[in-house]
């Protein structure tokens, strides 16, 4: 039998980092809420094949310049990347509430091996980053036409 000691007060320490989570979305400690919100921002992406073309990768960048926007494929992987800052004009103390992300984000995506990697090409507008990836010519499907057995 193994003893184990007894402490009353160790659940305490949670308890209190619960509330103090539940309850930063009513604090009026404007520091503390942009500290919060800037940082952890990682843009929504879809992914869906085009017909026979190939892939189609969909990202949400609002609020970003084209120039602040990075697009990379190398060794069979695709990776964008950025930043979105907050506006320099915007003080931490006169800020009430942050709701959007701001930070540095990067996202990285293996690409199939039927994809054309020197053919990628990516557009912007809208906030919508749109990349294209073609397939190879010898990975699109073919149909293959059926002969007489005679």
């Amino acid at each position: 039998m193994t003893l184990v000691r007894y402490e009353p007060f160790r659940g305490l320490a949670n308890i209190e980092g619960l509330f103090d989570d539940m309850l930063c979305g009513l604090s009026f400690n404007r520091n503390k809420t942009a500290q919060v919100s800037y940082g952890a921002w990682i843009p929504a992406v879809d992914i869906y094949e085009d017909g026979k073309k190939g892939l189609i990768i969909k990202a949400e960048l609002p609020g970003l310049a084209r120039d602040d926007i990075k697009v990379m494929v190398e060794d069979n992987k695709l990776s964008i990347s950025g930043e979105r800052k907050l506006e320099s004009d915007v003080s931490d103390d006169r800020v009430h509430r942050l709701e959007r992300s701001y930070g540095a984000f990067q996202r990285s995506f293996r690409l199939p091996t039927t994809v054309e990697s020197s053919q990628v090409q990516a557009d912007y507008a809208d906030g919508t980053l749109t990349v294209a990836l073609p397939l190879r010519e010898d990975a699109k499907p073919k149909q293959i036409p059926i002969g007489s057995a005679s």
